[in-house]
């Protein structure tokens, strides 16, 4: 998933979330999730419980994997 991808996050659990982008459904590591689009600025700070989030890496891509593991497949 590149920089910037909106993705559907359905549930986290152990730094993995469970999501939804381009049609397809996986798992990534929440580290690489942010509640902002990369490079957007927001005027004031509000705490919104949000089931968007985008993919937030700072060079390549992140893959989104079938489980909850470094070690799942990649979708």
């Amino acid at each position: 998933l590149a920089n910037g991808t909106q993705v559907r996050v359905y549930s986290e659990s152990k730094g993995w979330a469970k999501i939804k982008a381009n049609g397809k459904e996986g798992y990534v590591s929440t580290k690489y999730l942010s509640a902002t689009k990369p490079g957007t600025l927001t005027k004031t700070a509000v705490t919104i419980k949000t089931t968007t989030k985008y993919v937030n890496v700072s060079t390549g891509s992140l893959n989104m994997r079938k489980s909850g593991s470094d070690s799942a497949s990649i979708v």
